[in-house]
């Protein structure tokens, strides 16, 4: 197997920030990582202020050199970090800068239960920068609808008896991100908020094979046919003023794509095709709401409508269980283009999810117009059964279409209608290696291309190749 050229032993200077309401905690995190520190190449040390600082220390002026000095953060979220008077506005702010610049690494350790929204500042070039954006721990099973799905999951929110398995988790997810950090500054492919697709973390491979992430690889693929097709759709909506909400629909298996889609839709295509770098806006943290499940059925089209309501006031209202007149004002008053994102299970009967979708379009349409700085854009992923052939449709999209297209014709959404996205294929794979290979990274892709199971139609499904890629990495 060709080796991937190694730079030295980077050194690491992670600077852990928290509030003093969580030091307790953060006396465990510490008795985790500095075992860490000392299993990582290079010279690496944690520095934390209540070790450095001595009574009758200037704290402020120490704090903020050693963030300028440090090229590792460790952000401890919780509720008491976002009230803070000092950690958001004067800690983050500057942190989030260095890494906007290219010279520092960023991790969120989920300490409590808090929005990721919260963790966002205004740069000085007026950007809007979020944890949302970096790689937040501890990634966790959990149920969801009765499926085992990956998400962050906060560290506080274990039961107590379970709680070594918690920091026991963290710690092994932070050592793999840490051994990616190259000298403090970003790596090339560190772009994912998400760890690999499994919380049973594979062991650290030779720092060679490191350089090849397997859970970034699958996503970043070319999508070139839904971008026009987005791009054609974006145009005829801001033609018309962006006045309506703006309903994406895209195509997948379960769980394979959405996220990242929403993720590119929100970073490169949305903002780039809208002008929104041009007057100095951005869409903040995509926000997901749950789709009505199997289980949750509802008698009428206006059952659905009340789930609806209470999933987005959840994302953007004062309170979960708000009128819709308050979530309307809540968002307008944000007076930010704001992104949400869902995906409906395929195992949705067809009746049922036309209610949901009936639903869904009779509570978007009771909302007032809108203006380019307070659009509203839903990107809804239809699941495909497991057994669809790569270019099949979705079960439910012909149902869909049809109920966009007449909404659209009544003046209450407008729409755009992606189509499937396409399994992984190795022209798809090869092109994303040379748009973006690190040393010999294309080779590599090329003899693990090789090692995927065979397939009818010479194509795989995202997690298919993901965790291939994975256990191929593993391999010494």
């Amino acid at each position: 197997m060709p080796k991937i050229a190694t730079k030295s032993a980077p050194d690491r200077k992670i600077f852990i920030s928290y509030s003093h309401a969580d030091i307790g905690d953060v006396r465990v995190l510490l008795k985790w990582l500095r075992p860490i520190c000392k299993r990582l190449p290079g010279a690496n040390e944690a520095w934390v202020d209540y070790e450095q600082l001595k009574g009758g220390d200037d704290w402020n002026p120490k704090i903020l050199n050693a963030v300028e000095t440090a090229n590792v953060f460790i952000v401890v979220m919780s509720i008491d970090y976002v009230a803070s008077q000092f950690c958001i506005p004067q800690e983050l702010k500057r942190i989030m800068a260095k890494r906007a610049e290219g010279r520092a690494e960023v991790f969120g350790i989920a300490l409590r239960k808090a929005a990721l929204d919260n963790f966002s500042v205004e740069l000085d070039d007026g950007s809007v920068a979020s944890l949302a954006d970096v790689q937040c721990l501890p990634q966790s099973d959990r149920a969801d609808d009765g499926e085992l799905r990956l998400g962050l999951r906060a560290i506080r929110t274990w039961p107590q008896e379970t709680r070594d398995e918690a920091w026991d988790l963290l710690a092994r997810q932070l050592e793999e991100a840490l051994r990616l950090v190259s000298g403090g500054a970003p790596s090339a492919l560190a772009l994912a908020p998400v760890l690999a697709a499994s919380t049973s973390l594979v062991d650290p491979a030779p720092a060679a094979s490191k350089r090849l992430a397997a859970h970034w690889l699958p996503y970043l693929a070319d999508r070139d046919d839904q971008c026009f097709a987005l791009i054609d759709s974006l145009e005829r909506w801001t033609q018309r003023g962006c006045r309506r909400p703006l309903v994406v629909v895209t195509e997948g298996r379960s769980g394979d794509c959405l996220p990242k889609w929403v993720d590119r839709l929100q970073s490169h295509e949305l903002v780039k095709s809208l002008g929104l770098e041009s007057q100095g806006q951005s869409f903040g943290q995509p926000k997901s709401f749950a789709w009505p499940s199997a289980a949750g059925l509802q008698a009428s089209v206006d059952d659905a409508r009340q789930q609806f309501l209470r999933a987005i006031a959840y994302c953007l209202g004062p309170k979960p269980l708000a009128s819709f007149d308050e979530v309307v004002a809540a968002h307008l008053v944000r007076q930010r283009p704001t992104l949400l994102w869902v995906s409906c299970p395929e195992r949705l009967e067809a009746d049922q999810a036309s209610r949901a979708i009936g639903g869904f379009l009779q509570l978007l349409a009771g909302w007032p117009d809108l203006t380019p700085a307070s659009m509203l854009v839903v990107a809804i992923n239809l699941e495909r059964e497991a057994h669809a052939s790569p270019s099949g449709r979705a079960r439910l999209a012909t149902d869909f279409e049809r109920a966009l297209t007449q909404a659209e014709a009544e003046g209450k959404v407008q729409s755009a209608l992606l189509g499937s996205l396409p399994e992984l294929d190795e022209n798809a794979i090869t092109r994303w290696a040379q748009d973006h290979a690190v040393d010999s990274l294309s080779d590599d892709i090329t003899m693990l291309c090789s090692t995927l199971p065979p397939s009818e139609h010479d194509t795989w499904p995202m997690r298919t190749f993901a965790e291939q890629a994975r256990q191929w990495i593993a391999k010494p």
